[in-house]
């Protein structure tokens, strides 16, 4: 008997290790099966080669249909970045540079009718982000402690909470059906909460958008689709969360009052309100205006190739490189991404998906790390790729 698997499977699959196969990674390196420093090679190879593998027959013929005006642009965009970063021996980025280029030309042959993301996705990129409960030595004595990571040499709080608001992207992509079975949603609903403890477990506050973003649209498409109409259903539910608490009780209640106070802190430190500091936000603060100042004293140019870390991707760009090079970065990683996420978010094919996962992500590009760090291109590089696929004119007609 022959087994034929559908290919979108390994489609969602690739998908699941480009976005969250990062924690899985870590997991592997600590077992000793991946050298240091070789995570993220491995995590792109394995998603790019699932993601290869679903493609179809006519790939080649597919790339240089599409292969148009914006992808010259797109081209022209990595060539300069990585002649400015082979001068300053930034070889690095030079790196990063290559594999997001082919991360742009994959994405670009992806058949938008075929190919789906949905709850394959969802559960593989959830399975990947619970590699993190594997790797910390005691989950009960972790709520009532500071901010946790896979290790003690792995301090990467920030990408472990954003490999969950790509998970969570999953949920929210999901296109509900009101005949579906239930108990999917009770799954669904385990996973969402898994992977909210999660964040919250890292202490980052800048997912808090991403995560109540996909929450909200996952919620509202479960309530469309008649899920939570039912009175067993919610009184299931309650039941549920009581035991949860029960089992957690004044750990869990601690460690979400403590992040709810962190949090706090950190908005009133960003507003200046006078109530509620905390160092973390005096520092982003600190480094906003000095970003301001730079930027002020070498409009033209900029001050040189990461010449301070302001963890402000956007701002830093400008003050790197100078107006020119600030206004390109904004264009093409910013603006044309949001109007092409907002216009795409509710549709229920991969367009959608990429589109949810750029909003909860975006703003990455004012709180944290560096504007040519794989951080970033990670969820620009398949918006540009889908904004390259729908400015061309025959797929339009086509799809119409």
């Amino acid at each position: 008997m022959k087994i034929v698997i559908n290919k979108n499977i390994y489609f969602e699959l690739g998908l699941a290790f480009y976005f969250c196969g990062v924690i899985f990674a870590w997991y592997l390196q600590g077992l000793g099966l991946i050298p240091q420093f070789f995570d993220i090679g491995f995590v792109f190879f394995v998603s790019f080669f699932l993601i290869y593998t679903s493609l179809f027959n006519n790939k080649i013929e597919l790339l240089f249909e599409r292969f148009k005006i914006y992808s010259y642009i797109v081209s022209f965009g990595f060539f300069i970045l990585v002649i400015v970063a082979f001068f300053y021996s930034d070889f690095k980025v030079i790196i990063f540079c290559l594999v997001f280029y082919i991360a742009y030309l994959l994405f670009l042959v992806i058949d938008i009718r075929h190919n789906k993301v949905g709850l394959p996705y969802a559960f593989f990129s959830t399975l990947l982000c619970l590699f993190f409960y594997i790797q910390i030595d005691d989950v009960g004595e972790s709520f009532s402690g500071g901010r946790i990571s896979v290790s003690e040499e792995i301090h990467a709080y920030g990408i472990i909470a954003y490999c969950c608001v790509f998970s969570l992207c999953g949920y929210a992509s999901i296109t509900r059906n009101a005949k579906e079975d239930f108990s999917f949603f009770i799954f669904e609903v385990i996973g969402i909460l898994l992977l909210i403890l999660i964040i919250i477990l890292t202490g980052v506050r800048s997912p808090i958008f991403g995560l109540l973003f996909c929450v909200f649209i996952y919620a509202f498409k479960s309530y469309r689709a008649r899920h939570l109409i039912a009175f067993s259903h919610k009184l299931m539910l309650l039941c549920g969360f009581f035991l949860l608490t029960l089992y957690m009780s004044s750990d869990l209640l601690f460690r979400l009052e403590s992040f709810y106070e962190f949090l706090i802190n950190g908005v009133n430190t960003f507003l200046n309100t006078g109530s509620g500091y905390d160092d973390a936000g005096l520092t982003r603060v600190s480094n906003r205006e000095y970003g301001f100042d730079l930027f002020a004293d070498n409009i033209l140019f900029g001050a040189g190739y990461k010449y301070e870390w302001l963890d402000f991707p956007l701002l830093q760009v400008f003050s790197d490189m100078g107006i020119f090079f600030g206004i390109s970065y904004m264009l093409l990683f910013f603006m044309l991404p949001i109007l092409f996420s907002i216009r795409n978010f509710n549709t229920p094919n991969v367009y959608g998906f990429i589109s949810i996962c750029y909003i909860a992500n975006m703003p990455r590009l004012f709180l944290h790390g560096q504007p040519y760090d794989w951080q970033h291109l990670i969820y620009v590089i398949p918006v540009l790729s889908f904004l390259t696929i729908n400015s061309n004119k025959k797929f339009i007609k086509d799809n119409k």
